[in-house]
């Protein structure tokens, strides 16, 4: 038994130089030629030539018995089968660790994406904020600059749009209400950053429609202006009345016979408490969405975590089948 162990650790078919399934003619012809070349006598000054020598005629005692070349082949091919399963299994295990890298580095890199996305997103909602503070006190300083000038032509000329047919400067708007969920209280905080509202009405019927009016024809142009500019919320915004109204003239009003008095702008303590609530707002939008979408990522994590789950299950029982 030690022996016919002993014999499966070398490569017989290698020794005498012939394919495994040599015949037993080419194996005889073969070992002829090599026992010729390596035999001691030949080789006196080779101090293995007797060792090479004996493999060689080991190596054809063992391929010219039937039995015992049989029992090696078996082996042999055991042996190799048993390779073979090793390499797939290594095989498959780099496979569902290179998986897994990728995976990590495309979270990694989704990860960045979504910070950069969402810097972008405040650094945009910023400089809207800037830009409409900009603009409305650019106005408020026209309109101070032009009660000045009538003054100084001797005669103060008061035009107050809220003595034109506000009706006729309401807004239509409308929005999308599977997607964002706005109360009238909401409305009213985006809509007053722009003026006094004389009135805002939810359509009963209709959701995603409402009506607002300002007491000021010139805030209304203003709302209007700015939300088709920059409209974070989605809105559509349209005349009531089907066209934009004309702003009233100055002579279409009789001249004050008080004396000349400078217009005052609108009180900046009453702005700077609707863009506080604008800014409130705004915050929470932001913060609805910004939860939808970490909720979106939560489950496409955990389906990707339960199919590489699934993957690891699989390839664990193919490898304990092999």
């Amino acid at each position: 038994a030690t022996q016919n162990d002993d014999i499966h650790d070398e490569d017989w078919y290698g020794i005498l130089e012939v394919p495994s399934a040599a015949t037993e003619d080419q194996i005889s012809a073969s070992y002829r030629k090599l026992a010729r070349k390596y035999h001691p006598d030949r080789n006196p000054d080779d101090p293995k030539a007797a060792e090479r020598f004996m493999k060689i005629k080991k190596a054809y005692d063992i391929l010219m018995n039937p039995t015992m070349r049989k029992e090696y082949d078996s082996k042999v091919q055991a042996r190799l089968m048993r390779k073979k399963k090793r390499e797939e299994g290594d095989a498959s295990m780099r496979k569902m660790r290179d998986d897994l890298e990728a995976r990590e580095n495309a979270h990694k890199r989704q990860k960045l994406s979504e910070e950069e996305t969402k810097r972008r997103e405040q650094v945009d909602l910023q400089q809207m904020r800037e830009d409409m503070l900009r603009k409305r006190e650019a106005q408020a300083q026209k309109r101070a600059a032009a009660a000045a000038e009538r003054e100084s032509n001797g005669h103060t000329t008061q035009i107050d749009d809220s003595n034109s047919k506000v009706e006729d400067g309401a807004l239509k708007i409308k929005w999308k209400p599977k997607k964002i969920q706005f109360t009238k209280e909401n409305l009213e905080t985006i809509y007053r950053a722009y003026g006094s509202l004389k009135y805002l009405i939810m359509s009963p019927t209709k959701a995603g429609h409402a009506v607002v009016a300002y007491e000021n024809l010139a805030d209304a142009r203003m709302a209007m202006r700015e939300l088709n500019q920059h409209n974070p919320y989605g809105f559509k915004c349209k005349w009531a009345s089907g066209k934009e109204p004309e702003m009233p003239q100055a002579n279409d009003f009789p001249f004050s016979a008080a004396p000349a008095t400078t217009a005052a702008p609108s009180a900046p303590a009453a702005h700077e408490t609707h863009v506080a609530d604008l800014d409130a707002f705004e915050a929470e939008v932001m913060r609805k969405m910004q939860e939808a979408a970490r909720k979106k990522k939560a489950a496409a994590q955990q389906k990707a975590a339960t199919a590489a789950a699934a993957n690891a299950a699989s390839a664990s029982d193919a490898m304990d089948t092999q």
